[in-house]
């Protein structure tokens, strides 16, 4: 049991800087969008994002995240809270 714990101690420290410097992306509409990111200069990520949804970008020195399906588009210099509303992004 103990060994469970250390194991799962282990994985935390080792994700935690990149859940302290992601962009969150979460999507308020009823259907799934197909999303881009990149970090600035960076090559693009695609995901998709499903009605309720999460995902989460390396952001921490600045970031490009674009909603393939609308064209919406933001650029972030670091970090922040983004929502999916009517296909636009926005920051929370």
């Amino acid at each position: 049991m103990r060994k469970n714990w250390v194991v799962f101690i282990v994985i935390l420290l080792l994700a935690w800087p990149s859940i302290i410097c992601a962009a969150s992306i979460y999507n308020t509409d009823s259907e799934p969008y197909k999303v881009k990111g990149r970090t600035i200069g960076g090559s693009w990520i695609y995901t998709t994002i499903y009605s309720g949804v999460t995902r989460y970008f390396r952001c921490r020195y600045g970031c490009q995240i674009v909603v393939v399906d609308t064209a919406s588009e933001i650029v972030l210099e670091s970090d922040a809270d983004i929502v999916i509303d009517n296909g636009e992004l926005r920051i929370r």
